[in-house]
């Protein structure tokens, strides 16, 4: 069962750095892209290529659909989705994951298309990789679910799948989810009210 979870973001963030003002920078106020439009004015998404949903990559557009462009360009046998783009409106980051063996990883890319990379997130085995990135308000952070193996839970379920933070160059990684709920629930799909003030999260039961 998927439960919602709202909570105040100060019980969710002591992990953080420290407490943030609200935004940095308003996502209206996002520097402008190369065609000299606001960042701010495009929305992004999952472009499936194929009838098998086996080519998968990010795009962003206007909101009326014109404009498309290609943000990120994965291999053969790799899907690009979950994009969100960060608070100033310059980056994407997004999750990677392989058709075949191998762990899912976030990518980032700039809102331009330009300097597509794969973040380097400690993700040694037993990890089985990282999902669901999104941003904390001041875009100075990720947050994503970090899953660690094996998957010998109720149904299959992970040893541990809950949340994780860490800066945009993969460093500074610090847990997110309280102690004591590895392999009884799983938390996911974060995203963080503009305020700053409020967290919301998908928990589910094991």
């Amino acid at each position: 069962m998927r439960t919602w979870f709202l909570y105040p973001a100060l019980a969710a963030t002591l992990c953080l750095t420290a407490a943030t003002p609200a935004l940095a920078r308003p996502a209206h106020a996002a520097a402008p892209g190369s065609s000299g439009e606001p960042h701010a004015s495009r929305i992004v998404w999952t472009q499936v290529l194929n009838a098998q949903f086996s080519r998968q990559r990010i795009v962003s557009a206007r909101p009326d659909g014109s404009g498309l462009r290609a943000l990120t360009h994965p291999g053969p046998n790799h899907m690009d989705y979950n994009a969100v783009i960060s608070p100033d409106g310059s980056q994407v980051v997004f999750e990677r994951d392989p058709l075949t063996r191998g762990p899912s990883v976030i990518g980032m890319v700039s809102a331009t298309g330009r300097g597509e990379h794969i973040v380097p997130l400690p993700c040694a085995s037993p990890c089985a990789g990282v999902a669901n990135p999104s941003w904390t308000p001041d875009g100075r952070r990720i947050v994503f679910t970090r899953v660690i193996g094996p998957f010998d839970g109720p149904g299959g379920a992970a040893r541990s799948a809950v949340l994780y933070t860490a800066r945009p160059d993969g460093s500074g990684m610090r847990r997110l989810s309280p102690p004591g709920i590895d392999g009884v629930y799983e938390d996911g799909f974060a995203r963080f009210a503009a305020s700053g003030k409020y967290l919301i999260f998908a928990r589910n039961r094991n």
